[in-house]
């Protein structure tokens, strides 16, 4: 048997003594550790660590002691969540490491807030690493409202998620491709893949020269954009479809807690049945060793290794593809603490495979040194790139340059 928390409204009607303090901006607010300690997750942890400590900072700004909501929570009060103080609610609660909060609010229906404060919700959450799928379908469903000047403030993964999203709406095509084309000039060369969300069909032929001149510099890969080609090569014909104009595009792999090797290359392989080498989808090498192909299967277990050599490497060609990492999953072989395991690398993408621009990099790193272990990394850099590589950097825990790997996962768009 266990009772709710409906009894800790009745503890606010009791004399009790207000030995905590959140301090927000420079406000204080007063209250008892018990109540501290119900709302803050983190706050619990630092009492139990430290039985003296009476003290938490909240590093935010408070101008309208909007925290008085908080503390009215904490006392069994009911608030409302309002477009005002909805940004500052999760921010707190995130800092306070109160999950049922942030559970709560994002369970309301984001349709009753405005346009701007979606937008400013949705870039906290991607400073926080957390989950923006209503955010995306929100703002995909009236994606020609938002100025491109606001959705340029998006990095570029996260607008190929909006222009790619199922919930993609728009009166006119001309209005979906008139955004690309304005985001286009405000973030540069790289926002060119949003051209493949683009119906060409449904055009006008002065629209249809403004993408062919648009194109002159940019390198058409893959199968989306081969069928451009085809398509300028007839007269555009307008076809009739629903007004509401909707897209289905599933290449956007989001990283999820307890999913860490379900991203590009499990769906990859999921879809055709086969290897993405066997399928020609990557071609995969090595500065040395054998086919390494296996390590993009998760069901995989054994492992592949380089030769005792500094600087080892694996590479990933995506050949007529490209990827735009948001993180990475690495997965250990079987051997003990202080075998071959990795310890000090770097994950770098290319476009023509001699200049590489470093993802992410890891130095003396202890995540990795155990059997079977597996850790989930963020990309610093997310650039769209045809080339992968994982490079070792440095001694593995073994003091030796052998580089092991049994599993790798990419997370992110597969372009």
């Amino acid at each position: 048997m266990t009772l709710s928390m409906d009894g800790l409204a009745l503890y606010r009607h009791i004399p009790h003594i207000n030995d905590f303090t959140f301090i927000i901006d420079t406000h204080k607010y007063h209250c008892s550790k018990i109540l501290a300690a119900f709302i803050s997750p983190a706050v619990a942890r630092s009492i139990s660590s430290d039985i003296f400590c009476d003290v938490f900072h909240i590093p935010i700004d408070d101008n309208n002691f909007i925290f008085k909501q908080v503390m009215r929570l904490m006392r069994g009060e009911e608030i409302e969540i309002t477009s005002k103080n909805y940004q500052y609610l999760l921010n707190v609660a995130s800092i306070l490491e109160n999950q049922e909060i942030i559970n709560k609010i994002n369970s309301l229906s984001i349709f009753k807030f405005d346009e701007q404060t979606i937008l400013n919700s949705t870039m906290k959450k991607l400073e926080r690493n957390m989950n923006i799928d209503n955010e995306i379908d929100f703002i995909a469903a009236s994606v020609t409202s938002f100025p491109a000047r606001s959705l340029a403030e998006f990095d570029i993964p996260t607008l190929w998620r909006i222009f790619s999203s199922s919930c993609l709406k728009a009166k006119e095509e001309s209005s979906i491709f008139q955004l690309i084309c304005d985001l286009i000039e405000l973030k540069g060369y790289q926002a060119k893949v949003l051209l493949n969300c683009v119906y060409y069909e449904n055009l006008s032929l002065s629209e249809m020269v403004d993408f062919g001149e648009m194109i002159n510099d940019y390198q058409l890969t893959g199968p989306i954009m081969m069928s451009l080609i085809k398509r300028l090569q007839k007269i555009v014909k307008q076809h009739k479809r629903n007004p509401l104009r909707k897209i289905s595009n599933e290449e956007s792999y989001e990283f999820k807690e307890g999913k860490s090797f379900d991203g590009i290359f499990a769906h990859l392989q999921k879809q055709w049945n086969k290897n993405v080498q066997d399928q020609k989808i990557c071609k995969i090498t090595t500065s040395s060793g054998d086919s390494p192909k296996g390590i993009t299967d998760n069901t995989w277990n054994d492992c592949w290794y380089s030769k005792n050599e500094p600087n080892s490497w694996i590479r990933f060609d995506f050949l007529d593809h490209a990827v735009s990492l948001t993180h990475y999953s690495l997965k250990t072989f079987i051997g003990g603490p202080h075998s071959g395991h990795l310890k000090s690398w770097s994950l770098e993408g290319s476009n023509d495979g001699k200049i590489w621009k470093v993802m992410d990099q890891r130095d003396n790193t202890e995540d990795l040194n155990n059997r079977n272990n597996y850790y989930t990394y963020k990309c610093d850099d997310h650039g769209i790139y045809r080339y992968v590589r994982l490079k070792q950097t440095g001694k593995n825990h073994r003091g030796n340059d052998f580089l092991f790997l049994s599993n790798i996962e990419f997370f992110g768009a597969f372009i």
